[in-house]
């Protein structure tokens, strides 16, 4: 029975070269646009579901202004983490990190120790994450 479908299928491409392309491409580009809908879906959904509480978790981005341009980031200003202790305190934990490029530390005089992708976090880092 299977057999028969293959035959009628590619009698009505031969028949029908266009019609069918048209067909394929369309089923193509549907299944395709659903499976990165579901890949987007799944990869919402998973965010910080390996955390205990991780629908607790927030991120504060600054977003700056400058003329026409609009500069979207994870930086926020020094004071930030301490007025939010303060003004809110029904937060349990906030932490704030800094991710460095290069850092240089001078052991001795004669020896610099060189580190790439340096991150600095408070100690609340650990207890959150």
């Amino acid at each position: 029975m299977l057999r028969n479908y293959f035959k009628i299928a590619w009698r009505n491409l031969l028949k029908h070269p266009t019609t069918t392309s048209i067909h394929l491409i369309g089923l193509t580009l549907g299944l395709t646009t659903c499976l990165l809908i579901l890949l987007f879906v799944q990869n919402e959904w998973g965010y910080d579901r390996h955390l205990k509480q991780g629908d607790r978790i927030y991120r504060v981005n600054l977003i700056r202004t400058t003329g026409a341009e609009v500069e979207k980031s994870g930086i926020t200003p020094y004071p930030l983490a301490p007025a939010m202790r303060t003004d809110f305190a029904d937060w349990s934990k906030v932490t704030r990190i800094h991710a460095d490029r290069d850092l240089s530390v001078l052991v001795s005089p004669q020896k610099i120790l060189k580190e790439d992708n340096v991150v600095f976090a408070e100690p609340d880092f650990i207890d959150l994450f």
